[in-house]
């Protein structure tokens, strides 16, 4: 797992389609209070999931491995404004729903550089909402959690 989330980050940075990205990292919590204290927004962040393994004498070791996420988008202006959640042309600000709209054009079925994988997509997205990040009164972020799965194969014997 360990090797999947680097590859991911480095997936993710490289990514042309994700270059306003601020912050990518890999962390513990998802909790915008958890991370780094150097992240500027708009930021992603991943973390270990669920793996779970069936084995069978024709196939080897199916593993099937979740990557958890989260994208975060200051809010300048708390209220009912729609900008943090689909993003604001006008004054170039990008929206969580944009961000996991271009997440998942990068890893929908690309297992390049991902060892043994034989499979990598969205799986689900959650819904937005605002948070405090507890760090300045008054400064808000707009998250939406993801799930990616991965499916790899090993051989047996």
């Amino acid at each position: 797992m360990h090797q999947i989330l680097k590859t991911l980050r480095r997936r993710f940075v490289e990514a042309p389609s994700l270059a306003y990205l601020q912050t990518i990292t890999i962390v513990n919590h998802l909790h915008p209070a958890a991370l780094p204290a150097e992240t500027v927004y708009p930021a992603l962040a991943i973390k270990d999931g669920d793996l779970s393994r069936d084995v069978t004498l024709q196939q080897g070791v199916r593993e099937r491995l979740t990557v958890l996420g989260q994208v975060y988008v200051q809010i300048f202006n708390p209220g009912p404004e729609a900008g943090p959640v689909i993003g604001d042309e006008i004054h170039g600000l990008v929206g969580v729903t944009e961000i996991i709209d271009d997440l998942t054009t990068v890893v929908d079925g690309d297992v390049t550089s991902l060892t043994n994988c034989t499979d990598i997509f969205l799986k689900s997205s959650g819904p937005s909402e605002p948070l405090p990040t507890t760090r300045e009164a008054e400064t808000f972020v707009q998250i939406k959690p993801f799930t990616l799965t991965l499916t790899r194969r090993t051989d047996c014997g």
